[in-house]
């Protein structure tokens, strides 16, 4: 078990407000909590008060040079993900590996820029930040006691500081419904891992609606392995979006017992319904049916260009894929 992290609040530093107050906008927009401040005193205040996540900083302050005052929060934070903005050219002294952005620069692009630390990307920890809290994110719920296969499938529908809103569909049966206060355990399948946490449940709503408590600490429960083979899939879509199934040619990067992140081409969204076949090994010609939990685009936004999916697969696929990933344990610790 790793320990855990804070949880996905961004901090939104400039001295600018009106541009605080747009990009705090779009940041809520895409499932991020925001705090604002407007100078370095005051943001040194929220990183001492609050769980940052990762902070948007402003070179340009009028109380304290921008560098100087990423020090100061690296001192309270020390592996704290950041992206840096400025009127300005990227100054020489700053490390490569931090994220940079001149103004004026393409809202959408700091979006991503922060979606990149937070994934654990330039100058993020290796799962720095990872939030199964934003908006649409797929999370399993059950019981601690119960097994893994009686798992719910909910989704994120909204977030606050403290709690966490998921839904799940109507038809989903449950036995016995949690009651308020009982825990649950949850699994939340990440971008290069699979993540848990327990939480505690607040309130129970008749269109199933689950609030639960935050947890201060998420752990990750299993890391990737890098596939040094290629192993090529054919994707076949189902959902209403796409009423006919669209075969693509997709290539997997790296796996786990719990899933596999895919490299390919395609507008798949979280929660969308894939059919999966092999194309080579043992497994080749059988279809598995499963879920995309997490996307993000690669390359140039205005390109089609090819995305990472990170899919859970199905109990029937775990031999398969639990003997494969053995296989590549065993070649990758040798």
């Amino acid at each position: 078990m790793e320990p855990g992290f804070q949880r996905q609040v961004v901090l939104v530093v400039d001295d600018e407000q009106n541009l605080v107050r747009v990009l705090e906008a779009r940041l809520r927009q895409s499932g991020y909590v925001t705090l604002s401040a407007f100078n370095a005193a005051s943001a040194l205040m929220a990183m001492r008060r609050y769980p940052i996540g990762a902070v948007v900083l402003d070179l340009s302050l009028p109380d304290l040079d921008g560098l100087d005052a990423l020090r100061a929060m690296r001192a309270i934070q020390p592996e704290l993900p950041v992206v840096l903005i400025s009127p300005y050219a990227r100054p020489d002294e700053l490390d490569p590996e931090i994220v940079f952005l001149q103004k004026p620069f393409d809202i959408e692009e700091l979006v991503r820029s922060v979606d990149q630390v937070l994934a654990g990307g330039a100058s993020g920890r290796d799962h720095a930040g990872y939030s199964p809290f934003i908006a649409g994110r797929l999370l399993l719920v059950r019981a601690p006691s119960d097994p893994v296969e009686s798992s719910h499938r909910g989704v994120v529908e909204w977030q606050n500081l403290d709690t966490l809103e998921v839904s799940f569909n109507p038809r989903d049966y449950w036995p016995e419904r949690p009651g308020v206060g009982e825990e649950l355990l949850i699994s939340s399948p990440g971008t290069d891992a699979l993540y848990e946490f327990r939480s505690t449940v607040l309130a129970w709503r008749r269109d199933n609606h689950l609030t639960l408590r935050k947890p201060d600490l998420i752990q990750r429960v299993q890391r990737r392995v890098e596939v040094r083979k290629p192993v090529r899939f054919m994707v076949m879509v189902r959902s209403a979006s796409q009423p006919e199934d669209l075969p693509v040619a997709w290539t997997v990067r790296n796996i786990s017992e719990n899933g596999l992140m895919m490299e390919g081409k395609g507008a798949f969204a979280a929660g969308e319904r894939l059919v999966l076949q092999p194309l080579e090994g043992s497994e080749a010609g059988i279809q598995w049916e499963s879920e995309v939990v997490w996307t993000r685009k690669r390359g140039d936004s205005g390109l089609s260009c090819a995305g990472l999916r990170f899919v859970t697969l199905p109990f029937g696929a775990r031999r398969w894929l639990s003997d494969y990933w053995r296989n590549l344990t065993d070649s990758t610790s040798s």
